[in-house]
């Protein structure tokens, strides 16, 4: 999961970890969403003014539920905001 606090809202994206090739990512501001936890904000969608305001950009990597422990590797290079 990706999450950036933009404005005082947390918003987060959910890149599938599915495959082993690389991969080039592409997550448009628009497509991201706020946090589910955060219902006072649900139909908010981040404005230039949020952007502007940008606090944090979190990286997790969640176990998905009913899947046991596996192993692997998450690479991350070259990340970018634009």
């Amino acid at each position: 999961m990706l999450q950036l606090n933009a404005g005082g809202v947390s918003y987060e994206a959910y890149p599938s970890l599915a495959g082993t090739a690389p991969v080039q990512l592409t997550i448009p501001f628009s497509q991201w969403r706020p946090a589910p936890w955060d219902t006072a904000n649900a139909d908010r969608r981040i404005t230039p003014e949020d952007l502007r305001n940008l606090s944090q950009f979190n990286i997790f990597v969640n176990q998905a539920d009913g899947v046991g422990v596996t192993r692997g590797s998450v690479l991350l290079d070259d990340l970018r905001a634009s």
